[in-house]
Parts: C-alpha cells; structure tokens; sequence
C-alpha cells in the first residue's frame, strides 16, 4: 500500500542514481590507473626512466660502446 513510508519514489531513485554515480566513477578510477601505470612512482612516470632504458637509448645513440652497455648494465642488476 504505502512504499517508503510515504516518500514514494524518491530516495529509492535517490540512492540508484548515486548508486549508478559511484560505479561510473569507480570504472573511470579503474581505467585511469591502468593507463597511467598505477600509483606510486614507476618507470616512465614523472619524467622517471628505468635505468635499462637509459642504457639502451644511451647505446644506440653511439654514447656507450657494447662492452661498456654490458658491464654497466650487469653492475646496475646486482
């Protein structure tokens, strides 16, 4: 007979819109840190590059010779 208590339909919808409001919001938070590498602070995040990265760029630029890339980057991995 009477639904609610007598408020009809207004805080079920209420409560569906924020409901649906939250979930929207929770996918967008999902996707954004999946794009951008999660939190925290990660290779190519904020200008940081991975110290193979570096290497490498470094060693096809002609700035490190193949001996020197492999000892520096073995001394890096230890």
């Amino acid at each position: 007979m009477w639904h609610y208590a007598g408020w009809g339909w207004g805080p079920g919808f209420f409560f569906c819109i924020l409901f649906v409001i939250v979930i929207v919001a929770f996918i967008a938070r999902l996707i954004s840190f999946r794009r951008w590498g999660g939190c925290g602070w990660g290779p190519g995040r904020f200008g940081y590059q991975d110290h193979e990265d570096v290497l490498k760029r470094r060693l096809a630029a002609g700035e490190l010779s193949e001996e020197e890339y492999n000892h520096l980057r073995d001394v890096l991995r230890r």
